[in-house]
């Protein structure tokens, strides 16, 4: 399939993986209430930085916007 970005945003907590295996290369995840929290775009950036990966690297996206969380 390629690389996929995975984001979670169902919840407080916002959530974001990244890999093109059965494992993510990279995960994060940051309260949407915490002071620290500068939004879902850094928190992509940062996993994807992280991963080794480029936006130009996602072959697919998967989101949940809920209700409930990814599983």
């Amino acid at each position: 399939m390629g690389f996929v970005l995975a984001l979670e945003a169902s919840s407080r907590t916002y959530a974001a993986a990244a890999g093109d295996g059965e494992r993510p290369r990279a995960q994060r995840a940051s309260r949407r209430d915490d002071p620290a929290f500068t939004g879902l775009g850094d928190l992509v950036a940062q996993t994807l930085a992280e991963s080794g990966a480029a936006f130009r690297d996602i072959a697919a996206i998967a989101v949940d916007i809920g209700p409930g969380g990814l599983s």
